[in-house]
């Protein structure tokens, strides 16, 4: 518990204060390495026996992406190029196991663990990128980190107080229905609170239209990365943060989200 709190202490206010201070290209690469550090403990865990050629092939793929979502942020093209780049990735690994596999047939099985990495772990991502280049990007990016902490906090001390009905055991048995309902409460309040401070923009509506649907997806995010654990075997995805885990566990629950708000910003001319 010691140790849980004191990389929140240290980790928080220094993903604030980079959110908030960094340059865009020194953004890009704090989210370069962020998330080539999750999809590296991603495929540390799915691929049985990894090879070094498919993990650094995978992984240069995987900054192929978010470079080309840095791409997007300045040419102000929604996440075209970043999409092009996964789709480009994705042929890329099906040329190179068709050209260099050294069986008659094509191991569909890496293929798709690779490729659903690169998806999963840079393209869902690289929305956040798009979300900070928006005009009020920053307010909306640490909109979307305190909503979500706020929920990760109500669903702990809720559940922990209160829970008695699981709420999804086959996947992560911990979870209950109880602390799920106070982790929606908890962001909403904060949302109220963002709105009133420093998004005052953006209508109270929409603001909590925005924290529900970011609750509700930092919800399935979380139990989406507990599904693939626990198909792999593993209780952690990595070591790298001590007492909370790897770099996914930190960041599964935005991986949803982000998009989400991305997409509702625009559609809803905010």
């Amino acid at each position: 518990m010691l140790s849980r709190s004191i990389t929140v202490l240290v980790a928080a206010p220094l993903a604030v204060a980079l959110i908030a201070r960094a340059g865009t290209g020194g953004f890009f690469l704090l989210a370069l390495l962020v998330c080539l550090t999750a999809l590296y403990e991603y495929y540390a865990m799915a691929l049985k026996e990894p090879r070094t050629a498919e993990l650094c092939g995978a992984l240069a793929l995987g900054a192929l992406v978010l470079g080309a979502s840095y791409a997007d942020t300045a040419a102000n093209t929604h996440g075209l190029a970043a999409t092009g780049a996964c789709m480009a990735a994705f042929m890329l690994i099906f040329t190179g196991y068709i050209c260099c596999g050294h069986k008659s047939s094509v191991p569909f099985d890496r293929v798709a663990i690779l490729f659903f990495g690169i998806f999963y772990l840079t393209l869902l991502p690289s929305f956040f990128l798009l979300l900070r280049a928006l005009p009020q990007g920053i307010s909306l990016a640490l909109f979307l980190l305190f909503v979500t902490w706020a929920g990760d906090i109500g669903a702990y001390l809720v559940g922990r107080s209160l829970g008695k009905h699981r709420l999804c055991p086959r996947v992560s048995p911990a979870k209950t229905v109880e602390g799920s309902c106070g982790g929606m409460v908890f962001s909403l309040a904060v949302s109220l609170v963002c709105q009133a401070t420093f998004l005052n923009h953006i209508a109270v509506p929409h603001a909590v239209a925005m924290a529900v649907g970011i609750n509700t997806l930092n919800q399935i995010g979380d139990l989406s990365e507990s599904a693939i654990k626990r198909s792999c075997g593993v209780k952690d995805s990595g070591t790298i943060l001590p007492g909370h885990g790897g770099m996914l566990d930190r960041i599964d629950s935005l991986l949803f989200a982000a998009p989400f708000l991305y997409y509702y910003i625009r559609f809803a001319g905010l």
